[in-house]
């Protein structure tokens, strides 16, 4: 028995690694090994030899269990602030989503909490199929019965009938700043939905959401910025892997 504990930790974090790539990470910077963070004692002689190695000093860390070594893990990690936060929480799985189900999603999740947002498309999925042609005939009355709001169902039918009329075909191939001018375009859908849009559905490494409220109270916390420019200059020393540093912000109000 005490011999399989090591090696089960070990596949775990490999398979981490290996995935890494699949989920949107940057390949590695050449052969460096990876780094174990959060580990109670160094690799056994079976990892070591595999090129498992253990930073006992977090403060020094050059790479966590499901990131690899990268430009993007020695950017985040020159912050030691943002080195903590990566060794405290799990990295983000960034799989693209379909374009039109993932911008009714952030429009439907505007100003109110996630679990919120999940219930009323949950509600929404069950009583109207999330397709362009589906929403925009669909009774504004209907979809107020999901928990929209008035103005999100109009809102809604308005995306659909810019899908339909081909707004978001080829958007996967266009610059970040040329998405959202197109996306804000659509009555109901802002610059934080666009940029929500880049995250999720296309996976953009270098979104920093200024706007989002959760943006905002972390960096506020953690580095004392107040202000739109403020924030915004915290983010530039991440660039271009601001998405990550985003979400790992949003990870900071968990420990609240």
């Amino acid at each position: 028995m005490k011999n399989k504990t090591p090696r089960r930790r070990f596949r775990r974090g490999v398979w981490c690694q290996v995935a890494g790539e699949r989920q949107g990470f940057p390949a590695p910077d050449g052969d460096a090994p990876p780094v174990l963070v959060n580990r109670k004692k160094k690799p056994n002689r079976a990892e070591f030899r595999m090129g498992v190695r253990y930073d006992a000093d977090p403060a020094s860390v050059k790479a966590w269990a499901g990131y690899i070594r990268s430009p993007m893990t020695e950017i985040l990690l020159s912050c030691p602030i943002m080195a903590g936060l990566v060794a405290r929480h799990s990295p983000p799985v960034l799989r693209p989503r379909p374009a039109f189900p993932s911008l009714v999603d952030a429009i439907v999740s505007q100003q109110i909490s996630g679990k919120a947002a999940e219930s009323i498309m949950a509600r929404l999925r069950s009583m109207v199929p999330i397709r362009p042609a589906a929403l925009a005939e669909a009774d504004p009355r209907r979809l107020r019965r999901a928990g929209l709001s008035r103005a999100k169902a109009r809102y809604v039918r308005e995306l659909a009938r810019f899908a339909l009329d081909g707004g978001l075909r080829g958007l996967a191939r266009l610059p970040d700043p040329v998405i959202v001018e197109r996306l804000t375009s659509v009555k109901g859908v802002g610059v934080w939905t666009a940029e929500m849009f880049l995250m999720f559905s296309l996976n953009r490494p270098d979104v920093w959401p200024v706007g989002d409220g959760g943006v905002q109270r972390a960096v506020f916390n953690l580095y004392g910025a107040r202000t739109p420019k403020a924030i915004a200059q915290v983010g530039e020393r991440f660039r271009p892997w601001r998405s990550h540093a985003a979400w790992y912000m949003w990870r900071s109000l968990d420990e609240e």
